[in-house]
């Protein structure tokens, strides 16, 4: 259920206010650019935590992605190192 908030003084967009809901929950909200002290916006506590989570699952699969991305990557190195010659040319490299 949305909640109306009001812009504090001193406060503008883009600005970052800590806020307690009625459950006692404190959140960080920001302001949304434009507005100034007075102002008033609207916030919803449970649509807020929905895009919360599904930017923590973007981040998660991204990771996970980047990981296999590793991982392919290792493997093609040990298949290059099979190849023959390439290993020898390796210990010659690291010396």
């Amino acid at each position: 259920m949305p909640i109306t908030l009001t812009v504090p003084a001193g406060c503008v967009g883009g600005d970052k206010i800590q806020i307690e809901l009625s459950t006692g929950e404190k959140v960080v909200v920001q302001i949304p650019a434009g507005l100034v002290a007075g102002q008033t916006f609207p916030y919803d506590p449970q649509a807020a935590k929905a895009q919360e989570a599904n930017s923590a699952a973007l981040a998660n699969r991204a990771a996970l992605a980047g990981l296999a991305g590793f991982e392919r990557a290792v493997t093609a190195a040990k298949r290059w190192t099979q190849v023959p010659g390439v290993a020898a040319l390796a210990r010659r490299a690291r010396r």
